[in-house]
């Protein structure tokens, strides 16, 4: 890889950047596409985030460098010279104009993490700094969900700036956890939902355990596993079932990932057939005692009608939830996408989508070594998007799987066999 010169500054903000992931201060820019039946919608919202924000300035600082703009251009003609290129460009111009409006929201998260994905593939740059950030960044949060916890209301003042909800016990709508016949909030942080936090902790403490030995904290065994003790205290305390399944599953697959690699397949079928057996038997589930469960079966239903109306096309991204207004009429379906990652991304691409989606996933997927223990972080993105869509929809999370993929592409390359040193030396 091409390697520009460091200074200080770098470091510091690769650092900065590794906090802000998990970061959810953004202006909210309620366009007339984000009210739904009279409702205002926040997925819909543009949004003009601090995160991508500062993102974007390294970007436009990387550019201007002469070898950063002269590789661009050197990959962009090889591309151009590639026919399967501009099959895909022609159809994901029509595809995106299925929804117009809607994905253009989702432009100011495609453009900058695109663009820095290609940059960290092809030059050196400070991973460990990104780390520590991230973990930095994720031990702020379990600072806020043990305030929120103790306090039974959010902490406001500066955790406004890090995207902190408002958090009140007393709030309906609030998750709350029961615990020696007292009801608890559940850990928010600076997250959406406790759920989205569980994931974000999940993947950050195996990412920690994987090459957080590397950094200058993680070289002492007590301070690495104090910090892991950290992240998974606060996952504990948001309350996630799935993800403190996913949280053992991914442990055990770390350490026996040699041996284990054999299920992926049989995981991933499971991931896809299981919603299926789960609608066949709405009986079992007690659904009429069970609300949240009710929900999440009737919008899993109405994706899978959606599909049917779309199978080919798709909605579109950030279509489905135009798409199930359409549908929902006096149901009573909430307006939100259905809690499973891979139906919504099924319902929004469509077998089009899907079949370039596999393509471009198995050309990469022959390059991984999957026997790395790394696969243990997508082991457990596969449990929890199982059963819940932030993967897709919530902008730390986003954030994190593009991390998350290019530090695996990086360091788990069936030709990359020095991968362990090259992150020495970052």
């Amino acid at each position: 890889m091409a390697k520009l010169s460091t200074s200080w500054f770098v470091p510091a903000y690769w650092f900065v950047l590794g906090t802000l992931l998990s970061n959810r201060l953004a202006k909210h820019i309620w366009w007339s596409g984000a009210y739904l039946a009279g409702h205002r919608v926040d997925y819909l919202a543009f949004r003009i985030s601090l995160t991508e924000l500062w993102l974007s300035l390294g970007l436009l600082y990387w550019l201007t460098r002469p070898e950063v703009r002269q590789k661009c251009l050197g990959q962009l003609a090889r591309l151009a010279k590639q026919p399967f290129i501009w099959l895909f460009l022609v159809w994901l111009c029509w595809w995106l104009s299925q929804q117009p409006l809607a994905w253009t929201t989702h432009l100011s998260w495609w453009i900058p993490w695109v663009l820095w994905a290609w940059y960290a593939v092809n030059f050196s740059w400070p991973e460990k700094s990104l780390l520590l950030g991230l973990v930095a960044g994720s031990l702020l949060s379990v600072g806020l969900s043990l305030y929120q916890i103790s306090t039974g209301h959010s902490l406001g003042s500066w955790a406004w700036w890090w995207g902190e909800p408002v958090l009140s016990a007393n709030q309906p709508l609030i998750a709350k956890i029961s615990w020696q016949g007292r009801l608890y909030l559940r850990a928010y942080g600076s997250f959406a939902h406790p759920n989205a936090q569980a994931g974000f902790l999940l993947v950050t403490s195996l990412l920690w355990l994987w090459l957080g030995k590397q950094t200058c904290i993680g070289r002492s065994i007590w301070a690495r596993y104090l910090v892991l003790a950290g992240l998974l205290l606060d996952l504990l305390l948001t309350g996630s079932h799935t993800a403190w399944l996913a949280t053992v599953v991914g442990l055990v697959w770390w350490r026996y990932s040699q041996g284990l690699i054999k299920l992926l397949p049989a995981l991933l079928a499971v991931f896809w057939i299981y919603p299926l057996v789960w609608l066949g038997w709405p009986e079992y589930l007690d659904l009429p005692s069970n609300p949240e469960w009710q929900e999440r079966w009737l919008l899993l239903q109405a994706s899978l009608q959606l599909f049917q109306q779309h199978w080919w096309t798709g909605v579109g991204w950030q279509g489905f939830l135009p798409a199930l207004s359409l549908i929902r009429h006096s149901s009573g379906l909430p307006l939100q996408p259905v809690h499973h990652a891979g139906y919504l991304l099924l319902v929004q691409l469509g077998l089009s989508g899907m079949a370039w989606l596999a393509w471009a996933g198995y050309r990469m997927a022959r390059k991984i070594n999957f026997a790395c223990p790394a696969t243990a972080m997508f082991v457990g993105i596969i449990i929890t998007a199982a059963t819940d869509h932030y993967w897709l929809s919530l902008l730390p999370n986003w954030r994190l799987l593009w991390v998350v993929g290019v530090l695996v592409w990086l360091h788990c390359r069936k030709s990359n066999h020095h991968a362990e040193m090259d992150f020495q030396k970052h």
